[in-house]
């Protein structure tokens, strides 16, 4: 929706420009796919792109149950209805186990997607970068993930000398 949102102002003919300062200096695989079709995207000094892909894990409860003495009674439905299995499963069935992982390859596809479209990056080398790891502010300006690396007053003044010294920045939203 975001990238949508920024397609918009972008075809009204006006750039859409990202900053990430303070709090946001360890930007996040989510956060990084959000903005990538920023039209341009400044870091400070320091940042860094934890670029590291998706990660989840399921909890099965039928081992600490036993101990406590508990059998968990769950009516089974068919071989794709997982929902009890964390109450009467020690690990997920093969159906379960191939769901979670569509859904972990269809998540991290969208992602790799996303940034791929915003950036103008093949997805191949997309997948290469995540497969690398975290990137540092000035080796994420030399892969072209982001466009400039600056300290916020620097970020100010380069969008007064762009737009005139009438810019103002919304920092409350």
């Amino acid at each position: 929706e975001l990238s949508a949102a920024f397609a918009r102002v972008k075809e009204a003919g006006k750039p859409v420009i990202v900053h990430l300062a303070g709090e946001a200096m360890s930007i996040s695989l989510n956060t990084y796919a959000m903005l990538a079709s920023a039209s341009s995207i400044s870091v400070e000094p320091g940042s860094e792109l934890w670029l590291t892909g998706l990660y989840g894990e399921q909890v099965y409860l039928k081992s600490m149950l036993e101990k406590l003495g508990v059998k968990a009674d769950w009516l089974h439905m068919g071989a794709y209805k997982s929902a009890g299995e964390m109450f009467t499963n020690s690990a997920p069935s093969p159906e379960a186990d191939k769901m979670m992982n569509w859904l972990f390859d269809s998540l991290y596809g969208g992602l790799v997607d996303a940034v791929a479209k915003g950036r103008g990056i093949d997805p191949a080398a997309v997948r290469t970068r995540i497969d690398k790891g975290p990137v540092v502010a000035d080796e994420a300006l030399k892969e072209k993930l982001v466009d400039k690396v600056e300290f916020y007053d620097e970020f100010v003044a380069g969008l007064k000398k762009q737009f005139g010294p009438e810019v103002s920045i919304e920092e409350h939203y």
